[in-house]
């Protein structure tokens, strides 16, 4: 992968955020954008010694189609043609599906997967003409195997990876590639602001998980690892790739795993 610009959402912490380090380290520029205006703004001051003139910072509600195609149109002007999209921003809850009002599902698949569009969207109208491009969406366990009490979370990731394997096979011969990033159990703030009901914690759920939890650092150098490679498909850390491998050959008896383990916790 030849150096480029990079737009990454979600960029104010986590694993947007390594993102972000990880591509300056390797000469990329990058456009970091984030709704959380003081944590984005923190997040610039981490990440500009040394590299203010590849650094963009805007920010961006993913939710709204207008705002993504301005800030993709901000990069281009700054950086030039945009090499790669990163669709990390996502929001989780923790909830029995019973206590899982309408707007908590609207708000959920605003964010996780519409946001996910919109991005997409904006991507490809540029890519395309363009010639060449790279679009990433950071997907989850969750998006292909059950988790209890996270409805809203896990029916947005599924929608993801379905849209991400349709996504790649109509761009297939456009040169933009599609990449889908299956991250495991990531040691990131996403769980200390989850939208919980009922009593339940995603931070709790996090930390009594029997799975070691993979740090933002590590996380962000598999994806763009497997970006340099041009990897379809993202799957990280090795015991993340023997789960969803196992489920994959065995649904029935993986499911029923999975599911031990988190009424255990």
């Amino acid at each position: 992968m030849h150096t480029t610009s990079f737009l990454v959402t979600g960029a104010a912490g986590g694993i947007g955020r390594a993102l972000c380090r990880g591509l300056l380290e390797r000469g990329h520029a990058v456009t970091a954008t984030d709704l959380d205006g003081p944590r984005l703004a923190e997040a610039q001051q981490a990440l500009a010694a040394g590299n203010r003139s590849r650094l963009l910072v805007s920010a961006l509600d993913v939710t709204d189609l207008a705002q993504f195609r301005r800030v993709v149109a901000e990069a281009i002007a700054t950086f030039g043609p945009l090499g790669g999209l990163i669709n990390n921003a996502g929001i989780m809850s923790s909830a029995p599906f019973a206590e899982v009002d309408t707007a908590l599902w609207q708000r959920v698949i605003d964010v996780n997967l519409l946001g996910v569009v919109h991005g997409c969207r904006a991507a490809v109208e540029v890519m395309v003409p363009q010639g060449h491009g790279h679009i990433v969406n950071v997907a989850s366990t969750a998006g292909i195997a059950p988790v209890l009490n996270a409805a809203p979370y896990v029916a947005t990731k599924h929608a993801v990876v379905g849209l991400t394997n349709t996504l790649r096979e109509e761009l297939r011969g456009a040169n933009v590639h599609v990449h889908l990033a299956v991250p495991g159990l990531i040691d990131t703030g996403i769980f200390d602001r989850s939208l919980d009901r009922g009593g339940l914690s995603s931070r709790a759920m996090a930390e009594h998980a029997p799975i070691a939890k993979l740090s933002p650092a590590r996380a962000a150098a598999a994806i763009i690892r497997g970006i340099e490679r041009n990897r379809s498909q993202i799957t990280f850390p090795l015991v993340n790739r023997v789960l969803v491998g196992a489920y994959r050959w065995f649904p029935r008896l993986t499911t029923r795993a999975i599911i031990t383990s988190q009424r255990g916790h």
